[in-house]
């Protein structure tokens, strides 16, 4: 078994090259359907199941870290104005019990907010490498103004 891409390799990681970013934003790590969740199971007594990984397209299930993190904010780890980040960021999900009322808070989160405009930026400007940079780049400077603009 390999964890080339595993999500869990890049917590607390240090500078990344976009290859790598890109790699494990599109092509993680995933484990194959007849994965056994159940020996990775925690003290809750309920194990991963495969299919969560299904709908929620922005976590990775690590077979390193026995849980879940989300892609976004590990790759992108958002700015700390104060609190801890914790589950999903620096640390795995290791409740399965709370999975889904744990995804969801994840989701409102100002945290995940910001790492999700990253990484899509970030896939926007690889996506677009023909294109310049800084022609692209204007281009969504102008867009994220006209987001605010629409907000007041």
């Amino acid at each position: 078994m390999t964890f080339e891409y595993n999500i869990g390799n890049f917590i607390n990681h240090g500078q990344l090259s976009d290859d790598i970013i890109y790699k494990v934003l599109e092509h993680p790590w995933t484990p194959e359907k007849s994965f056994d969740f159940n020996k990775d199971s925690n003290f809750d007594g309920l194990s991963f199941h495969y299919l969560w990984l299904n709908g929620y397209s922005f976590i990775s299930y690590s077979a390193k870290l026995k849980g879940v993190l989300c892609r976004y904010c590990v790759l992108f780890k958002p700015h700390l104005d104060r609190g801890v980040q914790g589950r999903f960021i620096v640390k795995k999900l290791s409740k399965n019990k709370d999975f889904h009322d744990s995804v969801k808070k994840h989701l409102k989160s100002k945290w995940h907010c910001e790492s999700t405009n990253k990484a899509n930026d970030f896939n926007k400007i690889v996506k677009n490498k023909d294109k310049s940079n800084v022609q692209l780049m204007s281009s969504l400077l102008q867009k994220k103004k006209l987001n605010l603009i629409g907000k007041n």
